[in-house]
């Protein structure tokens, strides 16, 4: 007896409602806020490597066979269109949140966020070799 396309759940849907549950985990108010600001991190790790491993395969599978179905009957071109929308769903929530947080720790720490134009030449200095000697080497692979 054949089962229902209903009875399966999408792989890729179910892999982002996973990442939807780590997300909701940087809303709960009984963390500290950069152990919520960690929770964002993680769901953009997460996200990251969905699209490098699970979406690219699905490319690749359209590619190859574009109108294999999955058990729920969807092919590799509606599962990629289901799974973008869905992410960018969350990647919305995800700035809102972020914004949120941010604004919070701003107002917890007493900082702000300026514009590089807003510096006055001292601090555009400093910021530069600051830059310069920890964050470009950081940024730029070294060849052996």
């Amino acid at each position: 007896m054949p089962l229902s396309d209903s009875l399966f759940i999408n792989r890729e849907l179910s892999w982002l409602e996973f990442n939807r549950r780590v997300l909701h985990e940087a809303l709960s108010e009984d963390k500290p806020l950069y152990e919520r600001l960690k929770f964002l991190a993680i769901f953009n790790s997460n996200l990251d490597e969905f699209f490098m491993v699970r979406i690219g395969y699905l490319y690749d599978l359209l590619e190859e066979n574009p109108f294999q179905v999955d058990l729920g009957g969807a092919t590799p071109e509606r599962q990629i269109l289901n799974a973008a929308e869905r992410a960018y769903g969350l990647l919305k929530f995800h700035q809102e949140i972020l914004k949120d947080l941010i604004e919070r720790l701003n107002k917890e720490k007493n900082t702000r966020i300026v514009s590089y134009e807003d510096l006055d030449d001292v601090q555009k200095t400093w910021l530069k070799g600051y830059y310069i000697a920890n964050i470009y080497p950081v940024l730029t692979p070294i060849a052996i």
